[in-house]
């Protein structure tokens, strides 16, 4: 749940028009991580919220289709976030 919560951070900053590398310097001063213990970069803002699968949903061949896990951001901040 705590990485939920960053995911959900990140996608309100960028969805308030934080720019990426100024929530890579929030993260750092909040001591965020990622799942593989590395500091935040600009580039992987952008990854997460880009990647569908963060509401809920899968990419295929022609977009994305539904998952079977919860989403942990609502389709609206996702679009609104996404870059």
């Amino acid at each position: 749940e705590s990485e939920a919560a960053i995911v959900r951070e990140v996608f309100r900053l960028v969805g308030e028009g934080v720019r990426p590398s100024a929530i890579e310097k929030i993260a750092a001063k909040k001591g965020w991580r990622t799942r593989k213990g590395k500091p935040w970069t600009a580039r992987q803002v952008l990854e997460v919220v880009s990647n569908p699968t963060y509401m809920g949903r899968f990419r295929n061949a022609t977009g994305t289709r539904p998952g079977v896990h919860p989403a942990i951001v609502s389709e609206d901040l996702f679009n609104v976030a996404r870059p």
